[in-house]
């Protein structure tokens, strides 16, 4: 994962794959969120969706990027994930989101 997020600058190719890839799937989550948001499902903490969704991929991919560049211990792993599992599901609005604590 990290060769390949250090290679998307570098090759024009991998990273015209990469937007592509990324691009989808953040509309394909943008439009699910529209959708669970007018069935009543959930409460985002905005209305713009498509912004939401690119904010928090943007998130994870830092996120992950990091964690497995500085390899930190499994404890820190396993916080990280816990704390954007619950910045994820916070902004989706997601009712009682089930508690992602780490002790």
């Amino acid at each position: 994962m990290v060769a390949g997020l250090q290679a998307v600058n570098y090759d024009d190719k991998l990273s015209a794959r990469w937007t592509a890839l990324v691009t989808d799937l953040n509309g394909r989550l943008a439009a699910q969120m529209s959708r669970d948001a007018d069935a009543g499902e959930i409460t985002p903490l905005s209305d713009d969706h498509e912004g939401l969704v690119t904010t928090l991929t943007d998130m994870i991919v830092i996120a992950f990027f990091k964690d497995r560049s500085l390899r930190p211990s499994e404890a820190e792993s396993r916080r990280m994930l816990a704390n954007v599992k619950t910045v994820w599901l916070g902004t989706w609005g997601a009712p009682n989101p089930p508690s992602h604590r780490v002790d």
